[in-house]
């Protein structure tokens, strides 16, 4: 997220280009069913969660979206949805976060692309916080045990700092739009399998999309191995970019999905490649 609104359908893998629309993976009718497709408006409750996030726990579907304080809202069906708890109920921005509020309206004050996954038992929240325009942003991570807010021991605890970056960073990221992904068994890793082994893959215009690894018990201390993924260069001001990636593995490959270009050109690509760091 940097010079516009995101799209409503999410981040979505690279390191040879093309577009999406060009991509036919194979599907058994087992992966995937499709009902009659039919025109819809989201509903109210649904039209500012932007950069969503989802995932399931018992028969309650979660989403989570940028906003202050990390909105929430759940369904049983995907189709009808209430509004839960935010991550940071009384609280916009984490309290550690070096990033200073800007005051124009509509100036990205807010928690961007907030990523959900569940390690063991603990579900891992990963987030961004920083101001359009800026490579002064920081990557944070938030935990919890259950995502039910009926349950007796619901609640959102931050684990505060995972990645940060500064203005003229010599790494030349920025680090916003996280994405968490655990290495299973048959997975080819970084040229070796090593199952339940943590990466996080981030990055947003600058130098582009970046992974390294994590500290599995943790989820934070970020390896000293970073690697670059993609990358398009940038002019001045707000000009094409790429974004908001996340990995997807499948026989064989990994699928690295972005987000590219900016305003009314923002589009879908991937590529794909053997080993998770590339090339």
């Amino acid at each position: 997220m940097q010079a516009n609104p995101r799209l409503w359908l999410a981040q979505a893998l690279s390191l040879g280009w093309f577009v999406v629309q060009a991509w036919s993976p194979h599907l058994e009718a087992a992966d995937i069913e499709w009902g009659n497709p039919a025109a819809a408006r989201p509903p109210a409750v649904l039209q500012n969660m932007g950069d969503p996030t989802i995932i399931k726990e018992g028969s309650w579907f979660y989403m989570y979206g940028s906003g202050s304080g990390i909105p929430g809202v759940r369904s049983t069906n995907l189709v009808n949805w209430i509004s839960i708890p935010r991550v940071f109920p009384s609280n916009d921005t984490p309290t550690w976060s070096p990033i200073t509020p800007i005051a124009t309206t509509n100036a990205g004050n807010e928690i961007w692309a907030p990523q959900i996954t569940k390690y063991g038992s603990q579900y891992r929240m990963y987030y961004s916080h920083s101001t359009i325009g800026s490579q002064r942003s920081v990557i944070g991570l938030a935990t919890a045990t259950t995502l039910d807010p009926t349950s007796g021991s619901y609640g959102w605890t931050d684990q505060g700092l995972v990645l940060e970056s500064v203005v003229d960073d010599p790494g030349g990221y920025n680090a916003i739009d996280p994405k968490m992904h655990v290495e299973v068994a048959g997975e080819n890793g970084a040229g070796g399998n090593n199952v339940n082994k943590n990466w996080l893959f981030w990055g947003s215009y600058w130098s582009g999309i970046f992974v390294t690894s994590l500290n599995r018990t943790t989820g934070k201390s970020p390896g000293t191995g970073r690697y670059q993924l993609a990358s398009r260069a940038q002019t001045s001001g707000p000009g094409p970019g790429i974004e908001g990636s996340t990995v997807v593995w499948r026989n064989g490959y990994y699928y690295l999905f972005v987000s590219y270009d900016v305003y009314e050109s923002y589009n879908v690509r991937v590529g794909r490649s053997t080993n998770l760091t590339g090339p």
